[in-house]
């Protein structure tokens, strides 16, 4: 998306340079360059934003994998799909984002439980005993 962006930049560089001859001519108006202007400024954010959009795929990609994308290669063929449900399983027993699910559901189910102690009333029982002697 980035080199798209930047290919588009310089159409819009040359496109600018050609607007400026037939201002300096007399062939187009100043408002007409002045749009000119303005896509280059929007081809210029475009750019930044796809940047922004780059670095913040490279992070996401680093936070699952624990590599940064910096030599990719192209994957021909996928890995095949679990014949059954229990080779399913076996594979994803250990995948990361199930194993944080599963230890948020247990620190739920604690938070729930601390919660609803908090709710029940609070008994409190007093005794004396004691003995005269006469």
């Amino acid at each position: 998306m980035l080199e798209l962006r930047q290919k588009t930049m310089a159409n819009l560089q040359r496109s600018l340079y050609e607007s400026k001859r037939r201002f300096d001519v007399g062939m187009i108006t100043r408002a007409d360059l002045a749009q000119v202007l303005a896509q280059v400024a929007q081809g210029q954010a475009d750019i930044t934003q796809a940047q922004s959009n780059l670095t913040v795929s490279e992070a996401q990609f680093y936070q699952v994998t624990g590599t940064t994308p910096d030599n990719l290669v192209p994957i021909n063929q996928l890995p095949p799909i679990p014949a059954n449900l229990d080779e399913i399983l076996a594979q994803t027993k250990n995948h990361p984002a199930l194993m944080r699910a599963k230890y948020e559901k247990q620190a739920a189910e604690k938070q729930y439980a601390l919660t609803k102690r908090e709710l029940w009333p609070t008994v409190m029982l007093t005794s004396r005993a004691g003995k005269q002697d006469e």
